[in-house]
């Protein structure tokens, strides 16, 4: 899949109002967070969290990105190219990724920025503190652990206020 199909099927997604921004890294090699055909860890342990603080039961993978949407809830990354790691790009990489996200959140006024990979929380949450909006930095969902980042986004997803995703 191109990359504009991608961002095609990421703007489908899109809420009319974000509430709490996810920020990723990069799509993976294959499927990506959006890709109703494809459950990756993000997606799957994102799902988990939802369905165990809102009490819900998703029928399939689609039902829960409509509900994501519907909470206000958008996951966008710092770099379109699949598999693009933060730690292999040059500065200029790093800083017009920084000027975008920031033009983003400006742009959209999130209520909070959920940045789901530790080695992205320090320029997300400069962006973040630069908008006086609330930053967490979750781990990756991989290599162990999973059950960590699915307890912090639930404990996040708790401290958010609750208005914020109605």
């Amino acid at each position: 899949m191109a990359n504009k199909d991608l961002e095609r099927i990421r703007e489908s997604f899109k809420p009319e109002r974000i509430n709490v921004l996810f920020v990723g890294e990069s799509p993976p090699r294959a499927g990506f967070f959006y890709d109703i055909g494809s459950e990756k860890s993000l997606s799957h342990f994102t799902r988990q969290a939802f369905e165990e603080v809102y009490q819900v039961k998703y029928r399939n993978k689609q039902d829960f990105l409509q509900d994501f949407k519907d909470k206000g809830c958008y996951l966008v990354d710092l770099f379109t190219e699949r598999s693009k790691k933060f730690n292999k790009v040059t500065r200029e990489e790093k800083q017009q990724a920084t000027v975008e996200l920031s033009t983003f959140v400006q742009k959209h006024k999130p209520k909070a920025i959920i940045a789901v990979l530790k080695r992205i929380g320090k320029l997300v949450s400069v962006v973040a503190e630069e908008a006086q909006v609330p930053c967490y930095i979750l781990p990756f969902p991989s290599y162990g652990r999973q059950s960590e980042y699915k307890e912090k986004l639930k404990n996040t997803l708790r401290s958010i206020s609750r208005h914020s995703l109605a």
